[in-house]
């Protein structure tokens, strides 16, 4: 039976909520991505999750609510963390920032991975806050695709990912931001950025205290697969492959990404077929298609196919290319190139590292110059 889609009515919303209730998966939007939702608190719920996504036990999920007087039913705040998570709350809740807590004793551990912490987060689509409310339960909802492969930004996405289901998908529109939330690890000392998401560094130092920039860190990690049934990993997003497609695809980088697991590829003397530029970089906006063809031209093998340039935002905005950034991947993939060659923002603090985090994951850490 193939998945069912529906819209957004109240009658269609109820439904979703029902289901929710009754243990059964929903993909509801968000304002990030698609996500794949279950009763957080229902340890049977929760390892559909695993099954239908093939995800490693050892990835944890986020838990998704919508007020922050739910907070308690899935995470201690002790005394000493209050007044940073109620100024983090205050600043970009409802919105895309996951805060890892403790977790509450009533959270099973499938959610958590076996870990001590949990991930929550309050979104901000009104669909999803609908759902959350008609459920009137915290929901769990890692991206709504099988594990590694390119997040869902629209219904039909989720669809494609689980054809041979009969998942329910509440179909809310286009994603506004297109890639996942921030992860950020709250301590008392040090708020950690464990995956990186529009919410970056100077928005988190805008609501602590003067001259706070050295409280908070960034911990970037590039697990490979062969330990997917190991420890406990800190967020999700931190496998070294992620959000890929079928395709072969690599990261075109000057000197190569600084990041752990980064690997110089050289390309096949031989594409048989052609190759797609994955354009994700708006300061190249205003270079007109043979003009990016010719600066790569050493790039590619003699004989291979004229390439295809795939554009990845409307506007030379970094904005816009992450909200089209899985879109624009995804339809690079079903093009069926030989190779994707993806062109990343110039790295900066902020959405460019977002962005190139994204990309890095989707090349399996592969670069090229």
């Amino acid at each position: 039976m193939p998945p069912r889609i529906l819209g957004t009515t109240q009658s269609e919303l109820a439904d979703a909520a029902g289901a929710l209730q009754r243990g059964e998966l929903v993909a509801i939007p968000t304002e990030t991505v698609y996500g794949l939702a279950a009763d957080a608190l229902s340890e049977a719920a929760c390892a559909k999750i695993f099954t239908l996504k093939q995800r490693p036990a050892n990835d944890p999920l986020i838990v998704h609510i919508s007020h922050i007087s739910q907070l308690p039913m899935v995470a201690v705040v002790s005394v000493e963390l209050s007044s940073i998570v109620d100024a983090l709350a205050a600043a970009f809740w409802p919105g895309p920032l996951t805060m890892v807590l403790p977790a509450a004793p009533c959270v099973p551990s499938i959610v958590t991975a076996g870990s001590q912490t949990i991930g929550v987060r309050m979104p901000r689509h009104p669909v999803a806050c609908a759902i959350l409310e008609l459920a009137a339960r915290p929901l769990a909802a890692p991206s709504a695709n099988m594990f590694g492969s390119i997040s869902p930004t629209q219904a039909e996405d989720v669809a494609a990912e689980f054809v041979n289901s009969d998942l329910l998908i509440i179909d809310g529109g286009r994603c506004d931001i297109g890639i996942e939330s921030t992860v950020l690890l709250v301590e008392k000392d040090c708020l950690t950025i464990l995956r990186r998401g529009q919410v970056n560094e100077e928005m988190l130092v805008a609501t602590l205290p003067t001259n706070a920039l050295d409280y908070i860190r960034v911990e970037t990690r590039a697990l490979s697969s062969s330990g997917l049934q190991t420890k406990a990993v800190s967020s999700p997003g931190q496998f070294l492959r992620h959000y890929s497609p079928r395709t072969e695809c690599y990261l075109v980088m000057k000197g190569g990404p600084m990041l752990p697991g980064a690997v110089r590829a050289i390309l096949p003397a031989r594409l048989d077929g052609f190759v797609v530029i994955l354009d994700c970089n708006p300061a190249l906006a205003e270079l007109e298609p043979d003009a990016l063809l010719r600066s790569l031209a050493g790039l590619l093998p003699e004989g291979t196919e004229p390439a295809r340039i795939l554009r990845a935002y409307s506007v030379p905005t970094l904005e816009a290319a992450a909200q089209s950034l899985f879109e624009t991947l995804r339809r690079a993939d079903k093009l069926g190139p030989a190779c994707i060659l993806a062109l990343p923002p110039e790295p900066a603090r902020g959405l460019a590292d977002a962005l190139l985090d994204r990309l890095f994951r989707a090349a399996s850490g592969r670069w090229v110059e």
